[in-house]
């Protein structure tokens, strides 16, 4: 197995990750290790809290409530749409047709007879559409459709309560559990975490540098050394 189907594989079973159950990828919280939820779930049924398979970091959380690696499931999804094994379908009808578009003002996938009603709409005509096959192209992951309240079943989760740390939509902030929470527009929140990622990705990066130039050097002293011995047992 190749270096990156190792990093697309669970390193407990060495199955590759899936975007169905029970393949797909979890993320430890504590250790922020991934194994499939198949290993995550026989780990948790030998011990709770049960150990982290690689580090031995005990995880509190119940086995069915590790989340998912978002991640590293986005990257396994790339993967499979762009080798031909996940299928797209519209989320506009109820057809299960092959989506052929994706609108992104919509954030919907459309199969052509959704696309073409979403050209011929007044109310759709100015959206961008962006073919299927350039996702694949691209190896991008699935388009996300919108996310609805489990409560309010008809209203669509776009604002981030911060005091829960959860997704939430206009009616959990007026009239129910939320109500007196602190939150904010969804794609406020996202713009700010991706921020943080980016700063935190370039401190990483800063960081690695002189671990790089550190091993660059042992690994040179190694080889003079290695020449070195060699050179004394010639002339013993």
């Amino acid at each position: 197995m190749d270096s990156k189907q190792a990093a697309l594989s669970c390193p407990l079973c060495t199955q590759k990750y899936l975007t169905e159950e029970p393949r797909t990828p979890c993320l430890l919280p504590t250790c922020f290790h991934t194994f499939c939820r198949e290993c995550v779930t026989k780990c948790g049924q030998q011990a709770q809290p049960f150990e982290c398979p690689t580090c031995r970091e005990p995880c509190e959380l119940a086995a069915a409530d590790v989340r998912l690696n978002f991640a590293m499931f986005c990257v396994v999804e790339a993967k499979l749409i762009a080798s031909g094994e996940c299928r797209l379908v519209c989320q506009d009808c109820d057809e299960e047709s092959d989506a052929v578009n994706h609108c992104t003002d919509c954030n919907l996938l459309l199969c052509q007879i959704c696309s073409d009603h979403h050209d011929r709409s007044k109310r759709f005509r100015t959206h961008a559409l962006v073919s299927v096959s350039e996702i694949r192209d691209k190896r991008l992951a699935a388009p996300k459709g919108k996310r609805f309240c489990e409560k309010h079943t008809q209203k669509e989760l776009r604002l981030y309560c911060t005091t829960c740390e959860m997704l939430v939509c206009d009616d959990c902030c007026l009239i129910t559990d939320h109500k007196s929470h602190d939150f904010n527009l969804l794609g406020e929140v996202a713009g700010e975490h991706r921020q943080l990622l980016r700063d935190e990705a370039q401190r990483l990066h800063a960081a690695t540098q002189p671990l790089k130039e550190a091993i660059a050097l042992i690994t040179e002293e190694t080889r003079i050394l290695a020449e070195n011995v060699q050179s004394a047992e010639a002339r013993i």
